[in-house]
């Protein structure tokens, strides 16, 4: 069978009214730019490319629900078609069948699951299609499961023909608004739509086998773009390889590169974090080395604890290199893969780069995964108390803040950075600026429902800001908590404060805090630091203020 479905006219309009997903109301932001393209003259072919489980599907059933009912588009202009991933259908055939519609008076083409078919990237008819099409004042939307085959299509075949339409990233709004969503609710499992597939929970690794892994392996095997990362590899990895251990190989090192990463975001954040019991990351490092020692292996966890988070990709490329499980020019390949599918997405700070990775069902699901593998060892080895439960908040917090980052490089609209200080002891979670009024606004940034002083200790610290104010050049004019809770306004002495966290870091018995918070009680009240007004905003309410951009 050449095709699952081909739908058109009143077989058409049937189907759609039978569809749940069709009818459904609430549509995902970038539906509109669909609409416009449909709706517009311009381009004649629009991409929708985006990992599994991004809603592609969905936006194609709406459109067409949306040109039959509010347009009054007549079902016999549209056809609907749906490739099978069992197929004999080419790029010829589809040009075929193209052509047919065109004699019919077809206006309208919907193609899904395009990446199924039996077509090579360098040498396809997709551009003598386009031309057709706009000879025949045709609109043709594709789709497909492989989205970095999409991609690569409008690279190397269409360029600048096709309009585009990722759908792999979702902002928080867009999940609270369409999805109902809250943002603990969209830290586990956001960006993906139904992770319950089968009526079998789909776990996170099995959601990276086929969103991502997969993903990248049949789409590059279409693509002159497997020899990128086959010449990359040793001799006796590639040499005398049938397509199919190759492709083995390949998705071998993708989900090598993609777990070496996870654990750099999740031992980066878990080093700079209180989270065991025992006094410091040291001993952890201990207990690993004994037991590799008395098993006589090179355990990776070791590499691995000693990265630096600051420089995530180059300390770990270099890692991944030495190690010589992934040769460092594939795992530089897989990375820039990555974040043209736009998985991996970058927001660079004054601080350094910070990655993303997108969706978050992917980035919790394999970092929680991580954190219960290293308390289960410490636990093993020791039997001292790992607090894995701590660890998973740290995790959330992360991932909040993460969120928080791209949704406001995503909405494009103001100039916003974080800030460490000279000696590393302080650090703004989030700073917006306004430049033409040489003002700037200091957020701290907080997984929590609980309104508690000492989370802007680092707002009140005069001395932290003065040195924030010349280095940025702008004067602060509003301090922000941003966390789970009620909006409030707090107003928070300095002195009081420090003096508070003095005397609690005394009762911890750790003297070096406590030394620091006894220093800073003091500055404040020799120098008379005024009180400060510090407003707790909703993480909701604020992410879900941010403005909407295609």
């Amino acid at each position: 069978m050449e095709i699952n479905h081909w739908y058109t006219g009143t077989e058409l309009l049937k189907f759609i009214r039978e569809s749940e997903e069709a009818q459904k109301e609430k549509k995902r932001f970038c539906y509109k730019s669909l609409m416009g393209f449909l709706l517009t003259k311009g381009k004649d072919i629009c991409a929708l490319s985006g990992i599994r489980r991004t809603g592609k599907t969905v936006l194609i059933l709406q459109a067409i629900n949306d040109l039959i009912q509010t347009y009054h588009i007549e079902a016999k202009r549209i056809s609907y078609i749906t490739i099978g991933e069992k197929n004999d259908i080419d790029d010829q055939k589809l040009l075929s069948m193209i052509d047919q519609f065109a004699a019919q008076g077809i206006k309208y083409v919907f193609v899904d699951e395009i990446s199924y078919l039996d077509m090579e990237m360098e040498d396809n008819c997709l551009n003598l299609l386009a031309d057709r099409l706009a000879k025949a004042g045709m609109k043709i939307v594709i789709a497909g499961t492989f989205s970095y085959a999409i991609k690569l299509l409008a690279k190397e075949t269409l360029f600048d023909r096709m309009k585009q339409i990722d759908t792999t990233y979702f902002s928080f709004k867009e999940a609270h608004e369409v999805f109902g969503q809250d943002i603990d609710t969209f830290i586990k499992y956001g960006g993906v739509i139904n992770f319950d597939e089968d009526e079998k929970k789909m776990t996170p690794s099995d959601y990276m086998e086929t969103a991502v892994v997969q993903n990248i392996v049949k789409s590059i095997f279409k693509s002159e773009k497997k020899y990128d990362l086959l010449l990359t590899l040793p001799e006796k990895l590639k040499k005398g390889k049938s397509e199919e251990e190759s492709k083995a190989i390949i998705a071998s090192l993708i989900r090598i590169t993609i777990d070496n990463y996870m654990k750099a975001l999740v031992v980066g954040k878990l080093i700079n974090k209180p989270v065991y019991k025992f006094s410091d990351i040291g001993k952890l490092s201990n207990v690993i080395r004994q037991r590799s020692e008395q098993e006589n292996v090179q355990d990776e966890m070791l590499d691995v604890i000693n990265l630096d988070s600051k420089h995530y990709y180059q300390v770990l490329a270099d890692y991944l290199g030495n190690s010589k499980q992934v040769p460092i020019e594939t795992f530089q390949n897989i990375i820039k893969i990555l974040e043209e599918i736009s998985v991996k997405q970058d927001i660079y700070l004054e601080d350094g780069n910070v990655s993303v990775f997108v969706p978050n069902y992917l980035r919790y699901g394999l970092c929680d995964r991580i954190i219960k593998i290293i308390a289960e060892e410490v636990r093993e080895e020791t039997g001292a108390r790992y607090d894995a439960a701590l660890a998973g908040e740290i995790l959330m917090g992360s991932i909040q803040e993460a969120i928080c980052y791209l949704d406001l490089k995503r909405a494009n609209h103001v100039d916003f950075d974080m800030y460490r200080s000279m000696d590393g002891s302080c650090e703004i979670d989030l700073i917006i600026r306004d430049k033409e009024k040489k003002q700037m606004a200091l957020y701290e940034l907080k997984h929590s429902d609980k309104q508690v002083d000492e989370q802007a200790k680092h707002l009140v610290n005069r001395e932290f800001v003065r040195e924030v104010e010349q280095n940025l050049g702008c004067v602060v004019s509003r301090y922000h908590v941003l966390y789970n809770g009620p909006k409030k306004t707090v107003t928070i002495n300095p002195a009081e404060l420090y003096q508070e966290l003095e005397e609690r870091s005394m009762e911890l018995g750790k003297i070096g805090n406590a030394e620091k918070w006894e220093r800073l009680a003091q500055s404040a009240r020799v120098q008379k630091w005024e009180p400060v007004k510090v407003q707790y905003e909703n993480m909701t309410e604020f992410l879900c203020g941010l403005p909407i951009v295609q």
